[in-house]
């Protein structure tokens, strides 16, 4: 029952008079409750569905399967009530967790029961992503399905030595998907999570990330080529030029610091890797007025450079004149934003009086 209809019962009973009130904002501790309650009872009710298949007299993969089903069922019928009933957290959280427990038990049975190989393994991954991205309209799980799918592309471009398209993908589809933001209409439920899972994962492919992962799995087909970095620098160098031909500026001293700022970041960004990546989010985020966008890419930006800085790769007297040369580059930008937001300013009072 909605709060409406439960303001309107108590109103024909004369219990309350008036309009109903506004809702108050729910507390953050109450929020992350509800979810943890959410979470620990749809553990609670997979168990209990676990139980029930082990008793059925079929193999054990085909039970996972079964199982795996049945838990998308649940997912999609709760979801669609919470999405009639306007039902509240709780709700919405349970029909995630039965979401999370069909993609990856039908991931592991299908894997299994078809002796997939890796690269196969990717391919239906990034099929079930792709199924409950589309079907189930939940943002948490159309943004968590938009992940593993996109994930699941990543490595298998990563198996088919293609990892050399990954981050220009993931960069470009995330531009254009934010450009296009407010021109998503009906499409705006499907369109919004799978902008945020193109942010959110693009720090996650960059050459650190993957080096390590590629050490630590022992994948040396993950190890990315000398000329990928350079592509991606490419990339945001044509779309820097860009931006600097179109915005033309107004004398002739604003388009020679405009042209002195942007050559010096694509120098610093070309030794000092990720930190494309953890610009673009926060421009992002500053353009579309995503707090999370930016929290994210501040946070990659100080990853990247602490992992620069600690580095073998360079001496420290060589990182240490690059993170400065950053460092420097980053206040005369700020002086310029602000001395033409100012003079901006100021232009606009003239012409107003």
């Amino acid at each position: 029952m909605s709060a409406q209809i439960l303001w309107q019962q108590l109103a024909e009973q004369r219990l309350v008079q008036g309009l109903m009130p506004d809702n108050a904002p729910v507390p953050w501790y109450l929020v992350v409750l509800q979810a943890l309650a959410a979470w620990i009872a749809g553990g609670f009710m997979l168990g209990f569905l676990g139980s029930l298949v082990l008793f059925l007299p079929l193999p054990e993969i085909d039970g996972f399967i079964i199982s795996a089903l049945i838990c998308y069922g649940m997912a999609a019928f709760i979801v669609f009530q919470q999405k009639s009933h306007a039902s509240g957290l709780f709700v919405s959280q349970l029909g995630f967790c039965f979401a999370t427990a069909s993609l990856s038990g039908l991931a592991i049975g299908l894997s299994e029961r078809l002796h997939l190989s890796s690269a196969d393994v990717y391919l239906l991954l990034l099929f079930l992503g792709l199924l409950h991205w589309l079907t189930l309209p939940l943002f948490s799980i159309r943004f968590c399905s938009a992940l593993v799918m996109l994930a699941a592309m990543s490595l298998w471009l990563l198996e088919q030595g293609l990892g050399v398209a990954i981050s220009p993908l993931l960069m470009l589809s995330s531009f254009w998907l934010w450009f296009r933001e407010p021109h998503f209409g009906r499409g705006r439920d499907l369109l919004r999570p799978l902008a945020f899972a193109c942010a959110m994962l693009l720090p996650w492919i960059q050459e650190p990330v993957l080096k390590s992962a590629s050490s630590l799995f022992h994948q040396h087909q993950w190890s990315l080529l000398s000329f990928w970095p350079v592509m991606l620098d490419l990339l945001i160098l044509v779309a820097s030029l860009y931006f600097f031909c179109h915005w033309r500026p107004a004398t002739y001293k604003q388009r020679l610091i405009t042209l002195i700022l942007l050559i010096l970041f694509v120098g610093w960004l070309i030794w000092i890797r990720g930190l494309i990546a953890a610009f673009s989010i926060i421009v992002l985020g500053f353009a579309t007025a995503e707090w999370l966008l930016i929290v994210v890419g501040v946070v990659s930006m100080l990853g990247f450079g602490s992992w620069f800085y600690y580095s073998l790769e360079y001496t420290l007297f060589t990182k240490s004149w690059l993170l400065l040369g950053l460092g420097l580059t980053l206040l005369l930008t700020l002086w310029f934003v602000k001395h033409q937001t100012q003079s901006s300013h100021d232009a606009g009072e003239a012409t107003h009086e």
